[in-house]
């Protein structure tokens, strides 16, 4: 997971964000030359992919969830994105879920394999 401040800066990952990105580093660098998936820290989220650029004014509304596919290199992805608010109901940033949906697939077909033995 990410989390975004108001102006679109990334400001946390957890471990398993950092863990995905260092083991795609190869796929994103491919969209970007300049990616380094050990300062994603204090960039704009809208710089590491140029998808996100073009669904820009779709998470930049930020008055609910949403979800869309993401291809990055061979990688299939969904992200969700979830605006955060504070007690003022003002908002604040958002989450990024980013769910690699070919291991998704791979454990559902792992899991049917089990289920027939």
């Amino acid at each position: 997971m990410m989390v975004t401040d108001n102006n679109d800066i990334i400001i946390l990952t957890n471990e398993a964000m950092d863990s995905f990105l260092n083991r795609h580093k190869n796929a994103f660098k491919n969209e970007d030359q300049s990616f380094s998936a050990a300062s994603v820290i204090d960039k704009n989220i809208f710089q590491i992919h140029k998808t996100l650029q073009q669904e820009k004014k779709h998470i930049a509304s930020r008055n609910q969830k949403n979800s869309f596919a993401l291809n990055i290199g061979n990688l299939a992805l969904t992200l969700k994105v979830t605006p955060l608010f504070n007690t003022k109901n003002q908002n604040i940033g958002a989450t990024y879920t980013w769910i690699d949906d070919e291991k998704i697939k791979d454990n559902e077909a792992l899991v049917a394999a089990i289920n027939r033995s």
